[in-house]
């Protein structure tokens, strides 16, 4: 069953918006976007999502639903406004450039899914239902190096190979993983201790 993501918010184009980015990010996840807390009712099983992202004006529709739900909501702010929300509920500044967003996202990732680690877990995809394979050495080394910001030209600098061999690797890595974007890439590699968001 994929996890199922509310996107609560009466700002289409922000709600969208916020979106694309998760579905890039966490491709896996079913996502629905509702314009208040009602039309979310009523389309059935309100329960069922594993996230709701709201904003303050939908917070205020309905509180007792979100308080009791607060584990899982997510407030979408925007710069200051965020002093005037209750402290208990996790708060995203949807103000900010697309990069802090998606940093904002991963942290959120690793508060609540508890990513951080030690010593990472071995890295294993499925490829089909009935095998796995594991990254690389060198392809969790590529990944990382890519992750931390750094061109193609620049990771084959620093690993001293040449540039079609890192493609050949981060080509490798998208076909693994089945993961297309750089977004989804770091936040695979955040969830799995590959690189700590306080690195990137």
């Amino acid at each position: 069953m994929k996890p199922a993501i509310a996107i609560i918010s009466p700002n289409t184009l922000a709600a969208v918006g916020l979106s694309g980015l998760i579905q890039g990010m966490m491709p896996m996840a079913s996502i629905n976007i509702f314009r208040n807390y009602k039309e979310m009712s009523d389309e059935g099983d309100e329960q069922q999502y594993f996230h709701y992202f709201i904003t303050a004006s939908v917070l205020l529709e309905n509180p007792k639903f979100f308080i009791s739900h607060q584990h899982k909501t997510l407030l979408l702010v925007e710069g200051d406004s965020a002093g005037n929300i209750p402290a208990q509920f996790r708060k995203i500044d949807i103000s900010v450039p697309h990069n802090e967003l998606v940093k904002s996202l991963m942290r959120l990732e690793q508060s609540v899914h508890g990513a951080h680690r030690e010593q990472p877990e071995p890295v294993r995809v499925a490829q089909s239902p009935l095998k796995q394979t594991a990254l690389t050495p060198r392809e969790t080394e590529v990944l990382r190096l890519l992750v931390l910001g750094k061109t193609n030209k620049e990771v084959a600098a620093d690993l001293n190979v040449g540039l079609t061999t890192i493609i050949t690797h981060r080509k490798n890595l998208t076909e693994k993983l089945n993961i297309k974007t750089l977004s989804g890439l770091t936040v695979f590699a955040v969830s799995r201790g590959i690189v700590k968001v306080e690195e990137i």
